[in-house]
Parts: structure tokens; sequence; C-alpha cells
């Protein structure tokens, strides 16, 4: 089931970490499992998160595998010491509807990897008929 999930950035926290920890991550390249959209923005001087996921199970592993170590990276780089939790609420919700722009992300993504992995079949089947 999807979730919503809501965070306030604890004080020290602004949109600028928050930019270089997506920058660690390469989320735009290599976006996360389970993500359907992420939006971070300041609002009455605090830094805060909006996302929505698949499932918190999709979430919970971004946050161990990746999140995590990335956002000690960046913390370390700015001598920022992480030491309180961001506020966190997370919403099962009951409906999801996809904009077309999120519809043809994913199907040029399945795309670009069902040609690779045709790629790669038509090169082994030639190196192979090579090969004989």
């Amino acid at each position: 089931m999807a979730v919503l999930l809501e965070q306030v950035m604890p004080d020290g926290v602004d949109s600028a970490m928050l930019d270089e920890v997506t920058t660690e991550l390469n989320a735009a390249k290599e976006p996360p499992s389970g993500l359907v959209v992420h939006v971070h923005f300041m609002e009455s001087g605090r830094a805060r998160i909006v996302d929505v996921w698949e499932s918190r199970a999709d979430y919970d592993a971004f946050r161990t595998q990746r999140l995590a170590p990335a956002i000690e990276k960046v913390a370390q780089r700015r001598g920022v010491a992480m030491q309180a939790e961001p506020e966190t609420k997370i919403t099962e919700v009951d409906g999801l509807v996809r904009g077309p722009a999120s519809l043809r992300d994913a199907v040029t993504t399945q795309s670009k990897l069902l040609v690779g992995r045709l790629s790669e079949e038509v090169n082994k089947r030639r190196g192979g008929a090579a090969k004989s």
C-alpha cells in the first residue's frame, strides 16, 4: 500500500543541505526504488520533506541502504552533527493517481532496460556464432 511521508527536519538542516543529499544519492539518475515523488522546501524556517512511496517497505529499505549513508557523508562535509531525528509522519493512502509524466518516465525507463537486455542478447549471439 502506498504511503505519504511528511518530515520536518531538525534545526540546522536547510534546503541546500537537502539538495546536497539529493546530489550525493544521484537521485535524478538513480531514483530510489518505490519512490513516486519527492519534494523538499523551507517553511517557517524549517526544511520539510514530502514523499509518496509505493510502500513503507520501499522507504525503509531506501532509508537504511542509501539515505542514511548519504546524510552522514553530507553532514560530515558540512561539519553538522546530526543529533536529532526528523519529525516524521507516515500515512497509508487509500488512493494514488499518477500523472502522465510519471507513466511516461516509467515506460521510458522500462523501454531502456529492455533495449539494453536485447542488445546484450544480440551481442552474445553474434559472439557465439562467430566463435563456432
